[in-house]
């Protein structure tokens, strides 16, 4: 079985994304964290996600982007690879991962990609982020409360060093939370 960790970061009512597809906020300690999990790795994202990172690629891991218009980007962009579907990236991502002998595919969104792959998905590495960004029109993770206690097992919760108050050098407190499929 191979195995497809999906990455997020969300606030406690589950937003992923402003209204303008942006990160309401930014914690460096759980930036390092995610670089830390996927350096090596292919990862598969959407456009919308591709071009929030300023269409760059990250670096020094095989980067999938999934749009339905790939003729509407460059293909010689370094390190970035554009497929029109889900089994043409996880195809990709599969070729990838064996070539770089990692392990795992790495899924870090957005919301239309965590649609179709939290389903399949073999981990879930979830930072909550203990605030409530009120945006109607953001992005929201595809998972309800309910579905993370009925189909997901935490494996392992790690709150910033001031339970749910930020730390010193973070404006918001997190909680890094991993979770397996339940059996």
């Amino acid at each position: 079985m191979q195995k497809i960790e999906v990455f997020a970061a969300m606030t406690e009512d589950y937003l992923i994304a402003d209204r303008n597809g942006q990160i309401p906020w930014r914690v460096k300690s759980d930036l390092q964290r995610f670089r830390q999990m996927t350096i090596g790795k292919p990862v598969i994202m959407g456009h919308e996600t591709f071009k929030s990172m300023g269409s760059k690629p990250l670096d020094r891991r095989f980067n999938i982007v999934l749009t339905r218009n790939v003729r509407n980007y460059i293909s010689n962009i370094n390190n970035v690879h554009f497929v029109s579907s889900i089994e043409d990236a996880m195809k990709l991502a599969a070729q990838a991962r064996d070539q770089l002998n990692t392990g795992s595919i790495a899924i870090i969104g957005g919301r239309n990609v965590y649609c179709d792959t939290v389903f399949i998905a073999t981990d879930l590495h979830i930072t909550f982020v203990h605030t409530q960004f009120k945006d109607s029109l953001g992005t929201y993770f595809p998972l309800a409360t309910h579905d993370f206690n009925r189909d997901w097992s935490k494996q392992a919760a790690i709150t910033n060093n001031r339970g749910f108050k930020p730390s010193d050098n973070e404006q918001y407190a997190t909680t890094y939370t991993h979770f397996i499929p339940k059996k």
